[in-house]
């Protein structure tokens, strides 16, 4: 018993330092996305001041932050003086993507937990190597974001909400509402996804017990009886979960105690009368903000606002609901779908557990999600999904399989997916499988976080330095500091560009390198946007990078005054 543990321990150990060598490196060849610079900049204050105003105030929740900027702020102690975020930029990048690295860690750990939980000790081990070669892991590991940090907390309360179901107050609702509340201050999706796990699981405790099962013997609202009544004790758990969780996650914030201005204002603009006049004084007088409320509704009401999506090469102004389930057939590698695939043909029954069936509500939830800008807004699914899967592949093998046969196929499938892994370093965030024309032809099917994320500076800056540094100018979806407000640096959706002309006075005598989102995504962002895309689409690019295409202006013409 005691050499299973240690060789337990030695893989995921081993497994972690893979995959954190791949996540180290590649992050050193990534320029910021398109969110880092806001939790750099937000991050760090937060360390130097207690304040997250800035953070909750964009719907961010402040723990993967946190965490990511700590070394940064220690650093700065040791050294006597604060960093500059205009000229040591890259140096807190790459420290605080070496942060997220906690959060990794955990997920390839509870997510060995919950494999051996449902699977066995094999389960266990196959669920680490699944998690810690999946791409689209990997790529947001090597970034300082929030969707490793809800994986992996997402993972933590479903091991220990199984973990404390029959067992005193403290391990059955203590400990998870801990948990809750932590995987809340990762992100605000998990007030859904948090409610679907434990919803799922009584579930199927539910359809384990006799009574509820032979619902046609006694009626429907017999049936509903037995329902409740099977439910009292989970309904009160969970509720008091939920709650204590909110409180923990109100707790952490904490306030400013100060009025929230941008409510103040929102009351101002309605119209007169008594009920807009009491909000209004009550607004100027609730001296409560920020906290964690504010977060947490920002994200709702983004939820539920939702916007735009490009998927299979169109936009749509509104979401689709096959968004989610599409971009993961896009996504995940081939040898992961093969293994779904090869499962749920020939034995489904593998996937007859309590992680089978969560899986398969989230994966319903995802048609409903209405923001739909990446397949890392659903990596808490991803986690459970590949964790499921280790646990059927487990299942499905014969019960009197020699032990060589057993060694064989689990050798087999570790090995497997270090092949999409090794091949796509370092641009994770591009993986496509080859069923869809692989990494190079992504961007024609999906966009934003799902290819061009801004990440692509460095490559381009490669190019450059083979071409002797020609003159550019860069449209991009993208915020790093080193390049936004630099005069190469131009975000044609702002101009007043009413013509080719007024395009063209832009970047005549220039190359011009546009982000691959800004090229397939939304062709009518702004009417400056339009008329821009208008002319670069009828020109062919001259080369291209991982996320940028490369066009040639530098040519003179006359008609166009070149400043």
């Amino acid at each position: 018993m005691e050499a299973n543990r240690w060789l337990d321990r030695g893989w995921i150990v081993l497994w972690g330092l893979v995959s954190s060598v791949w996540c180290l490196t590649a992050a050193t060849h990534l320029s910021a996305t398109f969110d880092e610079p806001h939790y750099l900049k937000h991050g760090l204050h937060a360390w130097r001041t207690g304040s997250y105003q800035q953070l909750l105030r964009a719907g961010t929740m402040p723990l993967p932050v946190d965490v990511e900027m700590f070394p940064v702020f220690i650093a700065e102690q040791v050294r006597g003086r604060p960093f500059s975020l205009e000229t040591e930029f890259a140096i807190i990048l790459q420290i605080a993507r070496a942060g997220n690295l906690v959060f990794w860690w955990m997920l390839l750990y509870f997510s060995w937990r919950l494999g051996r939980r449902f699977g066995g000790v094999w389960a266990g081990r196959l669920a680490v190597p699944l998690i810690a070669c999946e791409p689209n892991f990997l790529a947001h590991a090597s970034l300082a974001t929030t969707d490793i940090a809800i994986s992996a907390c997402m993972a933590m309360f479903a091991e220990f909400y199984l973990a404390g179901r029959k067992r005193v107050w403290l391990a059955r609702v203590g400990i998870p509402a801990l948990c809750f509340g932590t995987a809340l201050l990762a992100k605000a999706s998990a007030l859904a996804f948090g409610g679907i796990v434990m919803g799922a699981f009584e579930l199927h405790r539910l359809w384990q017990q006799p009574k509820m099962v032979q619902f046609r013997s006694f009626g429907l609202l017999a049936w509903l009886k037995e329902f409740r009544r099977e439910t009292v004790a989970f309904r009160w758990d969970a509720v008091q979960i939920v709650l204590l969780g909110i409180v923990w996650a109100f707790v952490y914030c904490g306030s400013d105690w100060r009025t929230d201005q941008g409510l103040v204002n929102s009351l101002s603009k309605l119209p007169s009368g008594f009920p807009r006049d009491a909000m209004l004084v009550l607004a100027e007088h609730l001296r409560v903000f920020p906290n964690a409320g504010q977060g947490l509704a920002y994200q709702v009401q983004h939820n539920f606002r939702g916007h735009g999506t490009y998927v299979l090469g169109d936009w749509f102004p509104r979401a689709v609901w096959y968004y989610f389930p599409v971009a993961l057939t896009m996504k995940l590698t081939i040898p992961v779908l093969l293994m779904l695939v090869g499962v749920l043909v020939g034995r489904p029954r593998s996937f007859a557990h309590p992680l089978g069936l969560l899986v398969a509500i989230l994966l319903l939830f995802t048609i409903n999600c209405r923001v739909q800008i990446g397949i890392r807004l659903i990596l808490p699914f991803l986690t459970f999904l590949l964790v499921a899967l280790a646990v059927a592949l487990v299942r499905s093998l014969p019960d009197r399989a020699p032990d060589w046969s057993r060694r064989l196929s689990f050798g087999t499938v570790c090995l497997l997916p270090l092949v999409p892994m090794l091949l796509i370093w370092p641009h994770g965030l591009c993986y496509f499988n080859e069923f869809w024309g692989g990494s190079k032809s992504g961007y024609r099917y999906l966009s934003d976080s799902n290819y061009d994320w801004g990440q692509g500076l460095d490559d381009l800056t490669g190019w450059r330095e083979q071409h002797n540094q020609p003159a550019m100018k860069i449209w991009y979806y993208g915020a790093d500091p080193r390049i936004v407000g630099e005069k190469e640096y131009a975000p044609l959706h702002n101009y007043d560009l009413q013509s080719e002309e007024d395009f063209e006075r832009h970047v005549r005598g220039h190359y011009l390198a546009v982000g691959a989102t800004n090229l397939y995504s939304n062709p009518a962002q702004t009417p400056s946007a339009a008329q821009a895309l208008a002319v670069i689409k009828g020109k062919k690019p001259i080369a291209r990078t991982m996320t940028f295409f490369i066009y040639d202006f530098t040519e003179p013409r006359a008609v166009v005054s070149v400043p």
